[in-house]
């Protein structure tokens, strides 16, 4: 088991800092102690006897006396919820994607990659100044039901997004009930839209997808891939952009309520 200690005051309460607590996260990785004020590297210790030693060794050298280590009792339940801060990781990432593809294709994805650089950049808002781990273990219930909440959006809009591209689908392979001045129009187009009426299906069920694994708050990285990709769900009048993107700054918000894959297994 790692423990994490503060070098300045030995305290265990050392997190990531955030932008409220003047660290530029993203750029820099700095630790803050919760009791002290420290910024920098934590000391991270094997086992709760490395800690121990550590810990007598820094209080007898500030008060010139031994002062024997109590073991701090953690109870689980009420543990601080650890935020890494990978959001606004995730969300350069996503900026410099977006880019990169946009210089190499030129205008042939614009508008998706368009898309990709807006997730990126809410990730990378909601990273830096959404709730830190503390905050979030104290917040209403109402906090702790964003999985929730983001997972049934991805989910409902994802059926219904896809039942909407099979039917088009459907419209393509069958351009003989259509007018024959529609079906010279079609035809000639038709080899292109299959293709991205596959994508845009593909996109809906991975969305479906991360909402089922949001719902029981499981695999956040799972998760926000649904919520990314639901983004790019082309509907008229950009419906399934609002939606997912309302899911996706959700998720943003709620990391640490999710199960990571070592508490699952």
């Amino acid at each position: 088991m790692e423990i994490t200690a503060c070098p300045k005051c030995g305290s265990r309460r050392i997190f990531q800092g955030r932008l409220k607590e003047g660290v530029l996260t993203g750029y820099t990785t700095k630790y803050v102690c919760r009791d002290c004020g420290y910024q920098g590297f934590p000391f991270i210790f094997d086992s709760e006897e490395e800690y121990k030693k550590f810990f007598n060794q820094l209080k007898k050298e500030k008060t010139g006396e031994k002062k024997e280590y109590i073991p701090e009792e953690i109870d689980d339940s009420k543990k601080p919820l650890i935020l890494k801060n990978i959001t606004t990781k995730l969300g350069l990432s996503l900026v410099v994607a977006g880019i990169l593809i946009t210089a190499v294709t030129g205008s042939l994805f614009l508008f998706l990659t368009g898309l990709l650089i807006l997730d990126g950049v809410i990730l990378f808002v909601a990273g830096l100044i959404g709730p830190t781990e503390e905050e979030i273990k104290n917040k209403p219930k109402k906090l702790k039901k964003y999985p929730k909440y983001a997972g049934m959006i991805l989910v409902i809009s994802g059926i219904v997004f896809l039942l909407y591209y099979i039917l088009l689908l459907l419209l393509f392979f069958n351009l003989d009930s259509l007018p024959s001045d529609q079906q010279t129009v079609y035809l000639s187009i038709k080899g292109y839209m299959i293709n991205i009426i596959i994508m845009q299906i593909s996109f809906c069920l991975i969305s479906i997808i991360g909402g089922f694994f949001s719902i029981f708050k499981r695999r956040w990285e799972i998760a926000i891939l649904g919520g990314i990709l639901g983004t790019l769900v082309l509907i008229p009048f950009y419906v399934g952009t609002i939606v997912s993107l309302v899911a996706l700054i959700l998720l943003s918000f709620s990391r640490p309520l999710f199960k990571s894959r070592k508490n699952i297994s």
